[in-house]
């Protein structure tokens, strides 16, 4: 499915999917080669969750947790699949806070204990995926067989709507350093 078939917010949300992916994967790289002593880029990791941290936990998941919630209240016989949503992005907030200090004591002090950071990392990659695969193969679709264009226009209404600060054109400057140390 493309965006151009989604509801504008779906669209949204589906794209920054992508996004967080391609980031995921070019950290996963980037730990396989601090694994192989090809690199000890540390600070591209922290980047990483800075940006996961100012977006993806709040932005995007609670945008995500307003439409599970409206469709909730709209349709009883979604309750199941939706379940556990909100808890999952409570959960995934919390690693990357706490994986984000991490990162972060690893300027102030230099002190690390490498390969446990790395498998908590990895674990978290793991878990972002799967949460992610859950949402695309099972919840978005859910929400576009159980929503109509008026409850669409309602979420829409109720500014639901956001921007990823690095896609939006006046905040790509404050992020696009970010951005590109992420990417690179």
């Amino acid at each position: 499915m493309t965006d151009s078939d989604y509801p504008a917010i779906l669209a949204e949300l589906h794209r920054d999917h992508r996004i967080f992916t391609r980031i995921i994967s070019a950290l996963e790289d980037e730990l396989q080669k601090i694994r192989r002593g090809e690199s000890e880029n540390w600070k591209r990791l922290a980047d990483s969750f800075e940006y996961f941290e100012a977006y993806s936990d709040l932005v995007h998941h609670p945008r995500e947790d307003i439409i599970y919630r409206y469709c909730r209240d709209v349709c009883a016989t979604a309750i199941p699949a939706l379940q556990g949503l909100e808890l999952e992005h409570a959960e995934i907030t919390g690693k990357t806070a706490g994986l984000k200090r991490q990162l972060d004591e690893i300027f102030a002090d230099g002190m690390l204990n490498r390969d446990s950071l790395i498998s908590e990392i990895e674990g978290y990659l793991t878990m972002q995926k799967a949460h992610m695969w859950r949402e695309e193969t099972k919840i978005f679709p859910m929400l576009l067989d159980t929503l109509g264009k008026a409850d669409w226009a309602h979420l829409l209404q109720s500014r639901v709507s956001a921007v990823d600060p690095l896609f939006d054109d006046e905040a790509r400057q404050a992020y696009d350093a970010l951005y590109q140390r992420i990417i690179k």
